[in-house]
């Protein structure tokens, strides 16, 4: 039997961005509007470089696809790239936040 694909960081980054949003006073329950605050105040502002915006709305996409879609439409190496993201986005939110530095093993624990 075929190893599933590991799971789209999605959550984790939903969390990374909704403290990156409340930092700004900004505050939603939704991961949508999370999402769109995010673009609409930290990326479209220029806070933030848009490539995170666009991080946040292709796992979110992604977990749409792989978590209420067919189980097998995100492939290994996309998960792998949104995990990559998911990190660049947690050092994002460091140097905005001004949180200690996180290490691979705390990452990949």
């Amino acid at each position: 039997m075929p190893a599933s694909p590991p799971p789209v960081p999605n959550y984790a980054m939903f969390y990374v961005a909704e403290a990156i949003v409340l930092a700004q006073n900004l505050s939603f329950s939704k991961h949508s509007a999370v999402i769109s605050a995010f673009g609409k105040h930290l990326a479209k502002t220029g806070i933030v470089p848009s490539e995170y915006h666009r991080f946040l709305t292709e796992a979110q996409s992604m977990r749409h696809s792989g978590g209420y879609g067919q189980r097998k439409s995100v492939t290994c190496e996309q998960a792998q790239e949104q995990m990559g993201r998911g990190r660049q986005l947690l050092r994002l939110a460091q140097d905005l936040l001004g949180a200690p530095p996180v290490t691979e093993a705390d990452v990949d624990a």
